[in-house]
This record gives structure tokens, sequence and C-alpha cells, in this order.
């Protein structure tokens, strides 16, 4: 199963200069809630 990238949104953040620690840090606690809800972590 491929995994999603999760940087995309950062990365439209950042092109778009509205990147900032809060905002970033809350993509990535969304992110870590969709990936612990949702995701099987499976060792590489």
């Amino acid at each position: 199963m491929k995994r999603p990238n999760f940087n995309i949104e950062i990365e439209i953040l950042a092109d778009t200069g509205n990147l900032n620690c809060e905002k970033v840090a809350i993509i990535c606690e969304k992110h870590f809630e969709i990936l612990t809800k949702h995701t099987t972590f499976v060792p590489e």
C-alpha cells in the first residue's frame, strides 16, 4: 500500500508564503492523529 505524502500541504503553505510554526504544528498534529487512527505501522 502506497503511503500518503503528508508534506504536500506544508509545501503548498511554503509556496504561498503562509508557512509558520503554528500552522505546521497544527498540520503535523492533524496528520499524526490521522496516521495513528487509520494506519498500522509496519517496519520497513
